[in-house]
């Protein structure tokens, strides 16, 4: 990464961004019905907040997250839904997918560096 890059490799990548860009403001134009005016605003591939993006025609609309589960359930019916929310606290943010009769994940991870700590110093 801190070479200059290749000029072969930098055209390849160019050619590729822009394909996938090319790919990508064709979908837009197809699915969102888009006009060619709206399509050069948005062609640099930009991140929108999202009243432009509504503005630009990119979103639907602008809702929270518990419009859009109760948004779900209307479409397909109450299927059970597991809280993914993380505690700042949590480790990594996955003991909500370990077991909860397994050590904690953040115990774990204690455990080892102790252990590890303990045979650098030993």
């Amino acid at each position: 990464s801190y070479e200059a890059m290749p000029f072969e490799v930098r055209e390849n990548l160019t050619r590729m961004l822009e394909s996938d860009n090319q790919w990508f403001l064709g979908l837009i134009s197809e699915r969102r019905n888009i006009g060619e005016e709206t399509l050069m605003a948005i062609k640099e591939a930009q991140v929108y907040n999202a009243r432009d993006a509504l503005a630009l025609g990119l979103i639907d609309g602008i809702s929270s997250r518990s419009e859009q589960i109760e948004r779900l359930y209307q479409e397909v019916g109450r299927l059970p839904l597991k809280d993914m929310a993380i505690d700042e606290a949590d480790v990594l943010g996955l003991s909500k997918l370990l077991k909860p009769q397994r050590k904690s994940l953040g115990k774990i991870i204690t455990d080892v560096l102790l252990n590890a700590e303990s045979s650098l110093v030993g």
